[in-house]
């Protein structure tokens, strides 16, 4: 299914595929042969390639590859605790871990609802106008991008880079929980793609990564 879903990106020269699973946790606990397969078919997608499948009496295909892939993968953290702790383990140390920014929400937020009737139906109705105004905001922007835009480091961005990543180095050698020295020498390409992100929000049409980015 998703060869077929970049089979069609390809087509178009436009777009990328977004991949959510809202119960990421439910979807570790029962995985299939072929779950398996889509999320090894993750792991190959993060480098740009997706991967044909052989199939008996049908001639193979070719890899598809220059297709974005982004995927929302959220849970309930209770299952990780104590059913899924291992398997989560072993898919941080082959791979998964390098490839994701990994958050954690450790406490709900305290939250008062409001009382009062008309209170409440006002701030509905503000929040959703400035939600609205906020997706235009970025739709204005992202059209601005140049087709195949390629934004590049600038030498006082490089310099920055590149003492980060001296510093990541250092971190590694002192580090001895294992799933966290596979993290650290991954945060170079994750600081990278942030920041490629923010030169596209700051001034689209500069293909530059500057410092501030």
């Amino acid at each position: 299914g998703l060869f077929q879903d970049a089979k069609a990106f390809l087509k178009a020269e436009l777009g990328s595929i977004l991949v959510k699973i809202s119960e990421f946790g439910l979807y570790l606990s029962s995985l299939t042969t072929e779950q398996k397969l889509f999320l090894s078919q993750l792991n190959e997608a993060y480098s740009g390639k997706i991967l044909s499948k052989c199939i008996k009496g049908e001639r193979r295909e070719n890899n598809i590859e220059g297709i974005p892939i982004n995927a929302l993968l959220y849970s309930d953290p209770t299952l990780f605790k104590d059913n899924l702790k291992i398997l989560f383990n072993i898919l941080m140390e082959t791979g998964l871990g390098r490839r994701c920014i990994i958050t954690f929400m450790h406490k709900q937020e305290d939250y008062t609802p409001e009382t009062d009737f008309e209170k409440a139906y006002a701030q509905e109705q503000q929040y959703f106008r400035r939600l609205e105004k906020i997706g235009k905001e970025f739709f204005l922007l992202l059209s601005k991008i140049n087709k195949n835009a390629v934004y590049e480091l600038t030498k006082e961005a490089f310099k920055a880079f590149h003492e980060y990543k001296i510093t990541l180095k250092e971190s590694v050698k002192i580090e001895e929980n294992s799933l966290l020295r596979k993290e650290i020498v991954s945060r170079e390409l994750k600081a990278l793609k942030l920041s490629c992100l923010f030169a596209c929000l700051n001034h689209p049409q500069e293909e530059f990564i500057y410092l501030e980015d």
